[in-house]
């Protein structure tokens, strides 16, 4: 996609951890005290750096066999500002929203957190998007594409008219496979990657 098509965009999908935040080290915390409640053994932060990213249903698979994913949802969303010393809020994220708002992009958040904690970290990182589609909100969370047609239909815009910022390999396939531009941040390899939001206001 060349620049004169990026800026003719009209949407953004933002994934929530490692592109507005980062929340590993309360998420890492957060696994490990769900293993110790539920009789699993300790996750190892190598093993989870793997899997950082990936759904609530992917958890249970590969963390917590045999248990519900509502009930590991709940545990969440319950415990996991036991762990809040391990969020950091990027220092550019409310200043490129503004941005954004004021050049009457439409913003949405699509990420495999839950709903309603995501809509609570967001909150404690003082960012209100438009629209929040969560992993429960959606049959297949990303890596398949469910969560960002879901939030192209909210914004009542086409996957043509929007591109995505992600920072994981989840992201970058849903985004491949739902036919929406993608641009990376913070490492992750594609056709455009960014270090930072701040230099994604050059590119629109």
């Amino acid at each position: 996609m060349n620049s004169e098509h990026l800026k003719e965009l009209k949407g953004i999908l933002f994934d929530m951890d490692g592109v507005l935040l980062d929340s590993f080290f309360a998420w890492l915390g957060l696994v490990n005290q769900t293993a110790s409640n539920f009789g699993y053994n300790p996750i190892p932060e190598s093993v989870f750096r793997q899997a950082y990213g990936q759904s609530t249903q992917e958890d249970v698979q590969v963390f917590f066999p045999g248990q519900k994913v509502e009930t590991i949802d709940a545990f969440y969303e319950n415990h996991f500002f036991d762990h809040k010393e391990g969020i950091e809020i990027f220092k550019d994220t409310k200043e490129v929203f503004t941005k954004l708002e004021s050049l009457n992009y439409q913003i949405a958040v699509v990420t495999n957190t839950a709903n309603n904690l995501a809509k609570g970290i967001l909150s404690y990182a003082e960012l209100y998007p438009k629209i929040l589609i969560g992993g429960d909100d959606v049959v297949n969370g990303k890596p398949e594409p469910d969560m960002l047609f879901l939030a192209c239909e909210r914004l009542s815009l086409t996957p043509s008219e929007v591109l995505m910022i992600g920072d994981s390999k989840f992201d970058k396939k849903a985004a491949e496979k739902a036919g929406i531009y993608f641009i990376g941040i913070n490492g992750i390899n594609s056709e455009k990657t960014i270090n930072s939001l701040n230099e994604l206001m050059a590119l629109i």
